[in-house]
């Protein structure tokens, strides 16, 4: 155990060292500082019908395809309980409600949702919105994710010490990471894995920050916007000890959307952070 604890912070120490050194390279480097502007992203200027679409689909994906998601894997997994195992049906859902998000890309919405909002035509930012133009911005927010995370973590930790009774409540970790602690059949690896790594940062950037967040950014500006649908995403989680750190890691995202101008950068950090926690809950850390 503490081989693999040591393993862990090895791996840990690896990624703080690379986001340390692109962002120090973004600071000393200004020749390059263009691809890392500040406050140029737009609000996604939503009309009623396209925010009641958008609504629609969240609608959808967070309660019609985990249902359509549990009925597939019950073809597999007959004595399962999904109600408290629900790492089963994430594997088989995600990937659905990816697909149902690029399907849904229509005229009606898709170019404000999805543009880089760095000023350029709508029509060209509906078609790059995954360009990948600051690479280095990706690990020096990774830095500062991390960084801000392990802060939360703290903050929460002190919370059952400083109110006793939330104690019990602050022992429920999320549910998925119970499962993944507690997994009772490996072969389930394959499927829940790279839906928590891959599909699931891209489906909740998508919602989170290219829609919430930037809808929000519209009507209460950046800071408000970022800290409400941080919020929101943070109590998506069931998590009461996750609270503090997932708002916070939602800012960060936001931070790096706000700055980046590219969804592709918060869903590359969303999924470099999910890897390293599963990374973690295996090796006992």
């Amino acid at each position: 155990m503490e081989t693999q604890v040591l393993i862990y912070n090895i791996v840990s120490c690896v990624l703080l060292g690379l986001g340390a050194f692109f962002f120090g390279a973004r600071l000393f480097f200004k020749k390059r500082s263009e691809a890392f502007p500040a406050g140029t992203l737009a609000p996604w200027d939503a009309e009623p019908a396209a925010f009641v679409v958008f609504g629609c689909m969240i609608f959808v994906s967070l309660v019609l395809f985990p249902f359509l998601g549990a009925f597939i894997a019950g073809l597999f997994y007959p004595d399962v309980d999904f109600s408290t195992q629900p790492i089963y049906i994430i594997g088989f859902s995600q990937p659905l409600v990816l697909i149902f998000l690029l399907l849904m890309r229509t005229p009606l919405f898709a170019a404000q949702m999805f543009t880089a909002g760095m000023n350029a035509p709508a029509e060209r930012c509906s078609r790059t919105w995954l360009s990948l133009r600051s690479r280095d911005s990706v690990w020096g927010f990774f830095c500062i994710a991390l960084f801000c995370v392990f802060i939360g973590m703290q903050i929460s930790g002190a919370v059952p010490k400083i109110f006793p009774q939330l104690t019990e409540l602050w022992r429920t970790d999320q549910t998925l990471v119970e499962n993944l602690r507690a997994l009772e059949s490996p072969s389930v690896l394959f499927l829940a894995i790279p839906a928590i790594v891959i599909f699931t940062p891209v489906v909740e950037e998508i919602f989170f920050r290219a829609g919430i967040y930037r809808y929000l950014k519209g009507k209460m500006g950046s800071v408000p916007a970022a800290v409400l649908s941080s919020l929101i995403f943070a109590l998506l989680h069931d998590s009461a000890a996750g609270i503090i750190p997932l708002t916070i890691l939602a800012c960060v995202l936001c931070w790096a959307y706000e700055h980046s101008g590219r969804i592709a950068v918060p869903i590359i950090i969303h999924a470099l952070f999910n890897a390293q926690t599963i990374l973690g809950i295996f090796l006992g850390a």
